[in-house]
């Protein structure tokens, strides 16, 4: 991911954010969105959307198919 460092007057303006925030350049063009953290901190809870439970669980799981077959099958009409 790339990382954006603020200038203090943009820093100001979105510090006193709780929820999502449209981010436009100075003629209005919408150019991402900004999602504060709260208090500014991050817990790995806001990290991943899965408990430690299912990520264990589906490392453990087997199966699928070779690339080869995947990219062979997307090749047929």
């Amino acid at each position: 991911m790339t990382k954006v460092v603020l200038k203090s007057e943009m820093e100001t303006q979105l510090a006193g954010f709780d929820e999502a925030v449209e981010v436009c350049d100075h003629s209005g063009r919408l150019m991402g969105y900004f999602h504060p953290v709260a208090a500014g901190r991050v817990s790995l809870k806001d990290l991943s959307p899965f408990s430690d439970e299912e990520i264990r669980r589906r490392c453990g799981e087997s199966g699928g198919r070779p690339l080869a077959d995947i990219l062979r099958d997307l090749q047929q009409p």
